[in-house]
Order: structure tokens, then C-alpha cells, then sequence
């Protein structure tokens, strides 16, 4: 670099201080720049430089003018940019709004990103059909877990405020497992938490770099086409009937169905193994049951159906395991089975058990909501459907949907929590209960994403954010974590 300068560092900065008269700064602006230092073309007396990533310096001509020129030089700018926040309020509400619309949050309605009372909300929004609120907490810099829960439970009280069902929480604060669920845990109503990692993850997809650049001053790379968002039924809707399965299925009473479907994003894309994808499902296969390795052999049906053979059900159409159209069979039998189409590449998987316990005299004594497997059959879904999805060299991501249904509709089920006999992470509700512990599962739930290829990898972290908050309203505990640790 040309031209007398002075490199100045601290607190992960890099900067130059610079002796030259006059600089060009990125919007065309002259500007005298003795002895200042840039940081985003923008001017700071040294002693005030704030944390910046990116190397900013003037290369000085003939000693008197310069361009400001930017460089990147770390891999996650957009974490650091998010946890440093110096923009305020307003920005910060904006920017959340934004992140909450390409996780399919609609109809958003700000309070008052620029100041006022807000009425115990920062906006209100809708999810799948039901309205909640927007609460966002980005103060600059790590903060004690302590003063994020504060904050969580101050703006859960505009729920009840604003008649909602429940709370989509965005914070540019890092959360454990543990502490994501110790904060659902605290409150009574479904609350989806969108932490540092996640915010970063959404922000950081080809489709929100514009909006990336707008509040974290990140340059875009060259825009992708933005695929349209599916919806749930859309998605639900993509998936070839499994193997024994319905073209469209009906819940009777004493059954539960949980379906988990996988699209890649942009829709339509052929696998590259199209013409002979036995391989390529054996090895997904394998993969897929490896999340059970160290679970009871009989806790994931699908993991078995998975390891004994995939069948041709039709052109570019393939099968495994099987489930009923039958009543009587489902309401007695628990089954497991998979679709997979090649031609565009859909995961639809289909897992069912009976829900009616009996006590010891042979009568009916609760309906069992299972979720510990129900948890332990959507890891290995997620995972089977990374492993498949992976080889789509034009993918940026991956539309998800999950549907849990039970009947009768409106009937309590009985969390597993509650009620299994052995005290352990899975088994058959112990029967001999006579009065188990009535805990209000829904018996009806669903959710979508749009999830990055890496988030199907670990199934955890997709888990957690589609089904996460129909555990938080009934389990106190973290059952993913506990299955993740054991």
C-alpha cells in the first residue's frame, strides 16, 4: 500500500489511522481524513473506534487523495456483526421482522420501531393462522443469561395483552439447549426463540443477503433467484403416498400420526442419482440409524424398516417399511414407512403408533402422547432426509414440514414424562397408573421451515425449531438435549 499511515488494533479492530489530506469515500463523497480512522466509510476519531470486522484503509495518490477500500476478513462477519449491535432499537426491530418473514411468520404489524409505547409488543404477527407477538432484545455484546430471561419474561407478559397465542423472541444473544428450554419452560403459552446462531443461519442464506446488507452493511454477493415459500399443505401435498399409506390420510381414534416431509429449495430439483438410487438410499439409510445407535433397539421402527430394503413402487418412485389404511390396525399396531421420488427429489415419511393404554384389569386407561418417540422418529427423518437432499449441487435450502395428529380431537393426551414406568427416556406408559398426571398435549400440531442443508445434518437443531414448541408446552425438561446427551 502507497502513502505514510499508522495501523492502529484493539478489541479485534484493525484499523488506519491516516496522516493523507483527503480521501474518496464509497458514496462518492470527498472528505478530509487527517489523522482519522474508517471504519464502513465512515469517519471515527480514534479514540472512539468501534468493533468492526472488516479491514478498511485508504490507499493513498501523490500523497493527498484515496479510495476507501473494505476487505472481509472473517468467515462468520455476519455472528460478529450481530452480537456487536450498535444500530439501536428501531433497526433491530426491522432487521427481526425481517427474519421472522423468511421463516414464514406473515402479516406482520409493527408497534413502534422509532420510539412510544408499545403495548407489551414490538409487533404483531401471524403463525399459521394464529396471531403472537414479536418481542426482540439485541443489546451490543454477550450478556448473562440472566438479563436475557429477564427481558424474555417482561415481553411475555404482552401476550396476554394482546390476546395471542404465543411469542416469537429474537435476540442477538448466544443460547444453549438447555437454556433455550429453561426460557420456554418459564412461561405458559408456545414461544419460538430465534437466538444468534439461528438469526445468523437465516441471514446468512443467498436469498437475505440483501437484507443482510441493509442493517449489517455486508456487501451482497450476486443475488440468487429467491424460491417462493410452500406452504404447509403444499409441502404435505408434495409427498408420494408411502408404502400401505392413504392418498390422503385419515386420524381414527386411538392412533397417532407423525408425518415429516422434505422438499429441496428451489422445488423441482432431479437427484443426480435418479436413474439408480440404491446406493444412494442405503447409504442415507445408514446414516439416518446412526441417530439411534444409542437408543433401544425397538425405540426407532423406522430406523429397522430403513435397514431392511427399499423397493421400486413406480417410475422414479421408491418405498420402505410399511403402514395400514385400516382402522383396526392402526389403533392396535404401531407401523413406519418412507417415500422418496426421485424425479424431484420429496422425502415423505410416515410414523404411527397406538395411543390407548390399559391398566392391569384390561380397561382403558389413558390416551399416551409418546413424544418421546415421536422426537426419537423426527431426528432420524431429519437426518435421512440431509443425506438424500446433499447431492443437489443447486440447493440452498430445505422446506420442512411436520405434522403430529391424534384422535379423538380435544381428547388429553398423557405425557410420556408422566407416565412411563421404568422412569426412562422411552417406553410404554406404565398402565397400573390409576390416576397419571393429566398433562394438555395438543393432539393436533404443525409446523414449517425453510432450513439450511447444515441444520439437517445435526437433526437437533432442526428439531428444536419445529417441533420445540409443541414440547414446550407440556414438558418442563429439554428432551432433546437428554436424548442428544444421554
Amino acid at each position: 500500500m502507497r502513502g505514510d499511515h499508522r495501523l492502529l488494533e484493539g478489541g479485534g479492530v484493525c484499523a488506519l489511522l491516516l496522516p493523507c489530506g483527503s480521501g474518496t469515500l464509497p458514496d462518492g463523497r470527498s472528505e478530509s481524513l487527517a489523522g482519522r480512522a474508517l471504519f464502513a466509510g465512515r469517519p471515527y476519531r480514534s479514540g472512539l473506534v468501534e468493533t468492526r470486522a472488516e479491514l478498511i484503509y485508504i490507499e493513498c495518490g501523490n500523497g493527498s487523495t484515496g479510495t476507501v477500500i473494505d476487505k472481509m476478513d472473517r468467515w462468520d462477519e455476519t455472528w460478529h456483526r450481530l452480537r456487536e449491535w450498535t444500530n439501536g432499537q428501531g433497526p433491530s426491530e426491522r432487521l427481526a421482522a425481517q427474519v421472522l418473514r423468511a421463516e414464514g411468520y406473515a402479516d406482520m404489524d409493527p408497534s413502534h420501531p422509532l420510539g412510544g409505547r408499545d403495548a407489551g409488543k414490538d409487533a404483531l404477527v401471524s403463525k399459521c393462522g394464529e396471531r403472537w407477538i414479536m418481542a426482540v432484545y439485541f443489546p451490543r455484546g454477550k450478556q448473562l443469561f440472566g438479563e436475557t430471561k429477564k427481558k424474555f419474561l417482561a415481553d411475555h407478559q404482552g401476550v396476554v395483552a394482546n390476546e395471542a397465542a404465543g411469542m416469537a423472541f429474537v435476540t442477538n444473544q448466544e443460547l444453549s439447549l438447555s437454556e433455550r428450554a429453561e426460557l420456554r419452560k418459564s412461561v405458559n403459552t408456545p414461544a419460538e426463540i430465534f437466538h444468534l446462531e439461528r438469526v445468523t443461519a437465516t441471514l446468512d442464506r443467498p436469498e437475505m443477503h440483501g437484507v443482510r446488507e441493509q442493517f449489517l452493511r455486508i456487501p451482497a454477493v450476486e443475488p440468487a433467484p429467491v424460491a417462493e415459500s410452500l406452504t404447509l399443505r403444499e409441502i404435505l401435498d408434495s409427498a408420494a403416498p408411502t408404502p400401505g399409506a392413504p392418498d390422503h390420510w385419515r386420524i381414527f381414534d386411538g392412533m397417532l400420526l407423525l408425518r415429516v416431509v422434505a422438499v429441496p429449495v428451489p422445488a423441482g430439483l432431479r437427484h443426480p442419482n435418479a436413474a439408480d438410487p440404491r446406493t444412494a438410499l442405503e447409504e442415507a439409510s445408514r446414516q439416518a440409524a446412526a441417530v439411534a445407535t444409542d437408543w433401544p433397539d425397538w425405540v426407532s421402527l423406522l430406523a429397522r424398516r430403513l435397514g431392511e430394503d427399499w423397493k421400486s413402487v413406480a417410475p422414479h418412485h421408491w418405498g420402505a417399511g410399511r403402514t395400514f389404511d385400516d382402522a383396526d390396525a392402526l389403533a392396535q399396531h404401531p407401523s413406519a414407512a418412507v417415500s422418496f421420488v426421485t424425479r424431484n427429489t420429496v422425502l415423505g415419511v410416515d410414523r404411527t403408533w397406538p395411543t390407548r393404554i390399559y391398566d392391569d384389569a384390561g380397561d382403558f386407561a389413558f390416551h399416551a402422547a409418546r413424544e418421546p418417540e415421536v422426537v426419537a422418529e423426527t431426528l432420524v427423518s431429519l437426518r435421512l432426509a440431509a443425506s438424500l437432499l446433499e447431492p443437489l449441487a443447486a440447493l440452498q435450502g430445505v422446506d420442512v414440514a411436520v405434522q403430529i395428529a391424534a384422535e379423538p380431537s380435544g381428547t388429553t393426551l398423557v405425557s410420556s414424562e408422566r407416565a412411563v414406568s421404568d422412569g426412562g427416556r422411552f417406553g410404554d406408559p406404565a398402565g397400573h397408573l390409576p390416576k397419571p398426571v393429566a398433562t394438555e398435549v395438543r393432539t393436533h400440531y404443525h409446523d414449517t421451515a425453510r432450513v439450511a442443508l447444515d441444520d439437517l445434518r445435526d437433526p437437533y437443531r432442526a428439531a428444536d425449531q419445529l417441533i420445540g414448541p409443541w414440547l414446550a408446552t407440556f414438558r418442563p425438561d429439554n428432551l432433546l438435549a437428554g436424548l442428544r446427551d444421554g
